[in-house]
């Protein structure tokens, strides 16, 4: 795939901004927590009435995971988590049906903004094997 120059610039500089605006946006703590989960439901909002947690920007899937190995900041009573993400397929790199059943780590990066408000802000998922 070739690029032509003018794109190239405009992603550069598109890309520029991006990080310039973020740096304002940084929270003041930032954690991490983990936890070995099974894919139990993978729905698109529509399916879904509830709460859960939003991870991504522009969410449109549900999914539901069981909590199976509660690790770093997991209560280990946590049972299940549910969180409002953009797509299965950028999550599980496959797709929702495909991830259902699987049993996956889970990293969760959570921010607290100055006011202590917690807001969380990505999650990422990989296999356990």
């Amino acid at each position: 795939m070739k690029i032509s120059k003018q794109r190239l610039i405009l992603y550069v500089l598109a890309y520029a901004a991006r990080v310039a605006l973020s740096a304002d946006e940084k929270p003041k703590d930032e954690e991490v927590r983990s936890f070995t989960g099974k894919v139990e439901q993978v729905l698109s909002k529509g399916e879904f009435s509830g709460k859960a947690i939003v991870v991504d920007a522009d969410p449109r899937w549900i999914v539901v995971v069981s909590v199976l190995k509660a690790e770093k900041g997991v209560d280990p009573e946590t049972k299940t988590l549910t969180y409002f993400i953009h797509s299965p397929t950028r999550l599980f790199a496959k797709s929702g049906d495909e991830a259902i059943g699987k049993e996956l780590k889970f990293v969760e990066s959570l921010s607290k903004s100055p006011d202590g408000k917690t807001s969380f802000r990505h999650l990422k998922a990989k296999g356990v094997n």
